[in-house]
Order: structure tokens, then sequence, then C-alpha cells
């Protein structure tokens, strides 16, 4: 151990270190109080910390969970983005079509607003017509109830009218016909004292038949051949069905030759007794099909003899 000096300076370094040491844990001591103290509002701060991370965590998890849809979305987003950027070229195209039309339709609507004046003065011309189109229309109305009263009168006496237009209808064709044979008779009557009663009679039935027969081969039968046969055959049928005329009766043969069905038919029949008018359709039928045919008109006298002829 150090003696006389030394050991003083050795006593006194220790009792400084030793003051040195209490004070330091003084200060130590003070500033664990003050930590101390600082530490309840800290540790009631960590709680509502820590008492508001479940809800965050909660709110990550969620969002976690909807970062695949989210993401998809964002890829669809995507390509729709890529569609609209494809498409725009085709956009830039149009625009500049319409951008070249746009002086012509700019053209058509000049000329078209050139022609309004033009427009606007016809109907200026117009609406000065109206008061005179008004009065015009004016004075029509106040003509209208006579004008209808006149119609109402015509109108009454319409059915007057059509019954006269019906029975003059029905009658004419009995006046032509009573025409057509007072004609006739009036052609005929030199022959008819030139012949005789009995010649007559076979000039009508015999010989008049006999010659329509003969123009069936040239001249309506274009398609048949209508053999001197064939003709007697027409005409004797011919006179059978004027013998006893009555309206629809039909007589008919067939020809060996030909192979075809010939047909005489009364198809109409005026006139009383004396004063008739028959007409006579003749057929050539092949099976069910006319082949051809031929219309023959017979006028009665009153000596009961009949001139025949050809429609044609």
């Amino acid at each position: 151990m150090p003696d006389g000096p030394s050991r003083s300076t050795v006593f006194y370094v220790l009792a400084s270190s030793v003051l040195i040491l209490a004070v330091a844990l003084f200060y130590f001591a003070l500033t664990l109080k003050k930590v101390s103290d600082g530490l309840p509002p800290v540790v009631a701060g960590l709680q509502e910390v820590s008492g508001d991370i479940s809800p965050i965590l909660e709110r990550v998890d969620e969002v976690t969970e909807m970062l695949p849809s989210v993401l998809e979305e964002v890829a669809n987003i995507r390509l729709e983005v890529e569609q609209v950027r494809e498409s725009i070229p085709a956009l830039l195209a149009e625009a500049a079509a319409y951008r070249e039309t746009i002086p012509s339709v700019l053209a058509e609507i000049e000329e078209v607003r050139g022609t309004i004046p033009p427009i606007l003065e016809r109907v200026e011309s117009i609406q000065a017509q109206i008061p005179v189109i008004l009065a015009e229309v004016e004075a029509v109305r106040g003509e209208v109830p006579a004008i209808i009263e006149q119609v109402e009168a015509v109108q009454i006496q319409i059915p007057a009218i059509l019954a006269e237009v019906e029975a003059v209808r029905i009658a004419v064709p009995e006046y032509i016909d009573e025409a057509i044979m007072l004609t006739d008779g009036i052609r005929t009557a030199g022959k008819e004292a030139a012949e005789g009663a009995a010649q007559g009679f076979f000039t009508g039935i015999i010989k008049a038949p006999v010659n329509m027969v003969s123009g069936l081969g040239s001249n309506v039968f274009g398609s048949v051949q209508v053999s001197q046969k064939v003709r007697v055959q027409f005409r004797d049928k011919i006179s059978e069905l004027l013998g006893t005329p009555e309206m629809g009766e039909m007589l008919s043969w067939k020809d060996s030759e030909t192979g075809y069905v010939f047909e005489v038919e009364i198809t109409r029949l005026r006139g009383s007794p004396g004063s008739r008018a028959v007409t006579i359709e003749a057929r050539a039928v092949d099976g069910k099909q006319v082949v051809e045919s031929a219309t023959l008109k017979a006028n009665e006298k009153s000596s009961g003899a009949w001139d025949t002829a050809l429609q044609k």
C-alpha cells in the first residue's frame, strides 16, 4: 500500500469516484423516475394502438382477398384500352373521310340557303292569295246547302232511274233480235216470193245448214277435216234441233273416220214461236278437249222456215 502523498491521492481519487458514482446514480434514479412517470400514457397509447390493429389487419385481409379480382379487372381494362387503341386508326380514317365531305356539304347547304328567298317569296304570294281563296270558299260554302238539296233530289230519283235502266237492259237483247229478224225478213221477202212456201222451207231448214256446214272445214274448223258425210250429219242434227228448239238441248255423234265427237247445242233461245232467234254452238271434241268450235245463228220466219248464218 503506498504511503504519504500517494496514499492521499488515491483516497481523494476514490472519494471523487464514489461521489461521481453517487451523482450518476442520483441522475439515473431521477431519469428512471421520469421514465416511469411517463410510461402509463405510453402504455395506454400502445393499448389503444393494439386495439386498432385488429380491424386494420381485417381490412388488409379483405383487400388481399380482393386483389385477384382487382388484378383481373385491371387486365380487362388494359385489354379494352388496347382494343380502343387498335380502333383509333379506323376512327381517324373515318374522321378524315367526313372531313373531306364537309366542303361538299357546306356547298349544298349554301345552295339550299340560296333557294330560301324564292321559296319565301312564293310563300308570301300564297299568303297574299289566302284571303281571296277564303272568300271563294265562303261563297262556295253558301252554295253548299242548295247543292245538297239538289243531290238529295237526284238520290231520290236514282232508284227509279236504275229500275228503268234495268228494264231497258233486259229488253235490249229482245229488241236487237227482233230488229235482226225484221231485217232478215225484209231481205228474204223477194226470195220467198220466187221460191214458194215449200221451197222456202227447204231453203231455211235443209239448204242453209248444208251451206253453213260446208264452210266449217275451211273457215271455222281449221284443224279438223270435215267430210261431206259430216256436213250432212251437221245438217240433219241442226234441222232436228230447230224442229222443236229448247234451251240447252244438245245432240252429239262420233265420227268413225276422224275419231272426233261432234256436238250441236242450243246456247240461246229468244222470242216466241214464229219469231224465235236461236244460237247453236257446233263443237269438235277429242276426249274431253274441245278441238274446234263454231257458232250458228238461226232466225225463224213467220212462215216457219229458218234462216241460218255462221257467226264470225
